[in-house]
């Protein structure tokens, strides 16, 4: 469950406000699938490495996100949720 609040930025008018966000998943009973991901380049004076590890899990969610002047958007109808786990790292070294 996540219940807080978040700081929005307006581009068009410059401006600032809070909404708060409250959501709750739920795993839909299907078995999560995990990909692995790994990436190297190495050039002359550098080397650039990156490793990424995801697990998902369908799942069905709700909530609504309120904002600073009381209106609310209901979240319900969503087409898309899932729980996920990331684990990524990266390793830059230049000389």
């Amino acid at each position: 469950m996540l219940n807080t609040p978040i700081e929005i930025f307006d581009d068009v008018s410059s401006t600032s406000s809070t909404v708060t966000v409250s959501m709750t998943w739920t795993g839909a009973g299907v078995p999560p699938f995990s990909t692995r991901q790994q990436f190297m380049f190495r050039a002359k004076g550098s080397k650039f490495a990156f490793s990424s590890t995801d697990t998902e899990e369908p799942a069905t969610a709700s909530g609504n996100v309120t904002a600073a002047d009381g209106t609310t958007f209901d979240l319900s109808n969503l087409e898309f949720a899932s729980l996920d786990s990331v684990k990524s790292g990266e390793l830059d070294v230049s000389h």
